[in-house]
């Protein structure tokens, strides 16, 4: 019986979630929701293709270079984006590089050590991220009226 009032409690209360952002970069609007999302994951040390750790060289200094994948976010614009590191002992900070609707990279901060993907790799250095930005409900097809007309940014 317990159990069920805590299953009960849990339903009712996530549909009282308050979500507000009251700005983006480049000046764009948003507003409540159902147009507005937060949304989290994490791009793993392990991952193939074009989402795994890549060089990266600024500045004559040898870094490290990972993209993260939004894409089930559906974003219909740049969200705001925070990313952190976890790992076994990553060597290095990250700084968020370049965002888009669907993706965005992280690169190690300049240190006076070179960063190598291996050692990223090696201390299971995965990116942990939260991003806030528009969508398109798809539910009710609303999309905030300043956004409607957009395109996808191109990349």
């Amino acid at each position: 019986m317990k159990l069920l009032c805590c299953l009960v409690m849990i339903l009712v209360s996530s549909g009282f979630g308050d979500l507000k952002i009251v700005s983006l970069d480049d000046n764009q609007q948003v507003g409540d929701a159902p147009c507005a999302r937060t949304c989290s994951g994490v791009g793993r040390w392990d991952d193939t293709g074009s989402y795994m750790w890549q060089e990266a060289h600024t500045y004559g200094i040898r870094r490290a270079r990972k993209w993260s994948d939004m894409r089930e976010c559906k974003f219909v614009s740049k969200p705001v984006v925070s990313a952190t590191l976890r790992g076994v002992h990553c060597p290095a900070n990250v700084y968020i590089y370049n965002v888009y609707n669907d993706k965005f990279d992280v690169i190690t901060v300049l240190s006076q050590s070179h960063v190598t993907v291996d050692e990223m790799k090696r201390n299971h250095c995965t990116v942990h991220w939260t991003a806030s930005g528009s969508f398109v409900d798809t539910v009710t097809e609303q999309i905030h009226p300043s956004l409607v007309g957009q395109s996808e940014e191109k990349h």
